[in-house]
């Protein structure tokens, strides 16, 4: 038994139908339903090198509208920076509790400085003295 040859696919509706290109073999292929993409494609791809079906392996691609996937990009780059906002926020926190409590304040009086808890203070100043990992 031979290994499939495996081959790369991108599909992106046009209108009605979903447009199914495989670069490699320079062809292409339509369906009607998404679920029915992966099916054509291996069927497209099989023809092309006359061989059968189970002897190509198609990893499809699926891509949405230049827009829609330019938006989820700025999406995704708007949550890292987020994340990242928050990282510094809580290291910032982190330093003033730090810094509150190496003049003296009490938890108490940091708690009521900061509008936290004991708790939350005492907590923050455990994770200071703890080594950050870098992400």
């Amino acid at each position: 038994m031979t290994t499939p040859r495996r081959l790369e696919a991108t599909a992106r509706r046009d209108g009605k139908w979903w447009f199914i290109q495989i670069p490699e073999l320079d062809t292409v292929g339509q369906a009607r339903r998404y679920n029915e993409i992966h099916e054509v494609a291996t069927e497209v791809a099989a023809l092309y090198l006359d061989v059968p079906e189970a002897d190509v392996d198609v990893h499809v691609t699926v891509h949405a509208s230049d827009q829609a996937e330019k938006l989820w990009e700025d999406a995704a780059r708007a949550e890292e920076e987020s994340r990242q906002a928050q990282q510094r926020s809580a290291q910032l926190r982190r330093e003033a509790v730090r810094l509150a409590r190496t003049e003296e304040y009490t938890y108490e009086a940091a708690a009521a400085a900061f509008g936290i808890s004991r708790a939350r203070v005492q907590q923050l100043e455990k994770d200071t003295a703890r080594p950050r990992a870098h992400a």
